[in-house]
């Protein structure tokens, strides 16, 4: 005898339709759980990468491609930063203007992998022998940039400045060749030496650029004489 499809019953409504649908119904409901799980997955996936895209993309804006030093952008808002609580504070800030001599001999002679190596060379010493809350950002080149906060003289400068220069000179093995270059130094010092960003730096590279004149590989402080 043929059973009707559908059969309702006023006692019991409902209870044959949901007894057909109850496993459809139920299979639907865990491929639509799944279908969710599935999505929050990607939308999670999805959202670290941008975080993680969005901080390389900035780390890439104010870090040097080569070093990983801070580049000019980083060092300019890292040496105002300074600058502002150095006035509210009447603490002195020392800038460090470094650029290496002989830096295109070893380019022109080894290739430029090879000046690269002496540049990461250079960049790692620095680093190490800096406290971390000071700065060492590489400008361009064969130029670096160090800043130093509450130095407390500029004789404490020259004589971090004498570290620095004695480090950089010692030799360094690259392509299986002992390499030595020198480097000469300009220091300038907040306030006496500027009040902003921009005469630090300039008076820092003026330094720097008469101890080339003077015959490199030496350390010079900023004087008026310099940019009068």
């Amino acid at each position: 005898r043929r059973q009707a499809a559908l059969t309702w019953q006023p006692s019991r409504p409902g209870t044959e339709l949901f007894g057909r649908l109850k496993w459809p119904l139920a299979s639907m409901l865990g491929i639509l759980l799944m279908l969710g799980w599935s999505l929050a997955r990607q939308s999670s996936s999805y959202a670290r990468g941008l975080i993680q895209s969005e901080a390389r993309a900035r780390h890439l804006a104010f870090h040097d491609g080569l070093t990983e030093l801070p580049n000019r952008a980083l060092m300019f808002e890292r040496l105002n930063h300074l600058r502002n609580l150095a006035r509210r504070s009447q603490l002195d800030v020392a800038v460090h203007c470094l650029d290496l001599d002989r830096f295109k001999e070893v380019n022109d002679t080894l290739g430029h992998p090879a000046g690269d190596a002496l540049i990461c060379a250079a960049a790692a010493r620095l680093q190490g022998l800096l406290r971390e809350t000071d700065t060492v950002a590489r400008l361009g080149g064969d130029e670096f940039l160090v800043i130093l906060q509450d130095i407390g003289s500029l004789e404490n400068a020259q004589k971090l400045a004498d570290k620095l220069h004695d480090l950089i000179c010692q030799p360094c093995t690259i392509k299986d060749q002992l390499i030595s270059v020198g480097v000469s130094i300009g220091i300038s010092l907040y306030p006496q030496d500027g009040s902003d960003v921009a005469s630090l730096i300039r008076n820092a590279d003026a330094a720097m650029y008469r101890s080339k004149a003077k015959g490199r590989n030496r350390v010079e402080a900023y004087t008026r004489d310099l940019t009068a």
